[in-house]
């Protein structure tokens, strides 16, 4: 039995928005039910848009932290991502309270990609890296 799955949450017209589970539990999952219902409706509501609709445009909606990593953004509301073809793969939420994130957060984020299977290939073609995923 895998210890880290990918699951769908929402199909869109656009994007499949997925997350991870690892040992059977969900990090943006208890993030989200953690959250207060006015947050846990406003960031269902932005990815239940991108499913549908795309990517935000708007950098307060969906920024890119730094190499395949991405951020959804909702006031102090942040939900770690990574696109993969037509996935969009939540892994990790936080609030923010600082101006910049904690190194400490992205580098989680980045080890439960890593766990994940999820991995940017080291060939670039045409100046991109491409996403692919060992796990599914």
């Amino acid at each position: 039995m895998k210890s880290t799955m990918v699951h769908a949450l929402y199909k869109g017209r656009r994007y499949e928005i997925c997350d991870i589970t690892v040992r059977g539990k969900s990090p943006v999952g208890r993030f989200i039910e953690g959250l207060g219902k006015e947050d846990q409706q406003k960031l269902t509501a932005l990815l239940q848009r991108t499913a549908n609709e795309g990517l935000p445009a708007n950098r307060e909606k969906f920024k890119k932290i730094e190499d395949d990593l991405f951020e959804f953004k909702s006031f102090q509301v942040r939900v770690f991502c990574t696109i993969c073809g037509p996935r969009i793969i939540l892994i990790y939420g936080v609030i923010k309270k600082k101006d910049r994130h904690d190194r400490a957060d992205i580098d989680k984020a980045k080890r439960l990609m890593k766990e994940a299977g999820l991995e940017v290939k080291k060939e670039e073609r045409n100046g991109k890296q491409k996403l692919v995923t060992k796990k599914d």
